[in-house]
């Protein structure tokens, strides 16, 4: 089954701490983040645990609610519930879970 979506919208995205005062305009959170600390694309290299730091370090220096990309959850279910409760931990006011497979 997929989703159809009528209406949109974009809302601008934060790489990293420094980028509060010019948010990024890219199309995927996971892009901004990958591509700032890694310097590479969102293809499922960033790890749980980087993007949870980068989400803190985001989330402590806005005043702004933030919703992180919690890309596929990081694996199965449990990893799923470990990404969400890290998330919230970290300060994210929502977060963002997709259904992608890498080959």
């Amino acid at each position: 089954m997929q989703l159809q979506v009528s209406n949109s919208f974009s809302l601008p995205k934060l790489a990293d701490s420094r980028s509060q005062q010019s948010p990024l305009t890219s199309k995927n959170a996971g892009f901004s983040v990958t591509a700032v600390r890694l310097g590479l694309p969102d293809t499922g290299y960033i790890s749980y645990g980087e993007m949870v730091d980068q989400g803190r370090q985001i989330t402590q220096a806005v005043s702004i609610p933030i919703i992180g990309d919690g890309e596929n959850g990081y694996g199965n279910v449990m990893n799923v519930k470990r990404t969400v409760k890290g998330y919230i931990k970290a300060g994210f006011a929502g977060i963002i879970l997709e259904t992608i497979r890498f080959n």
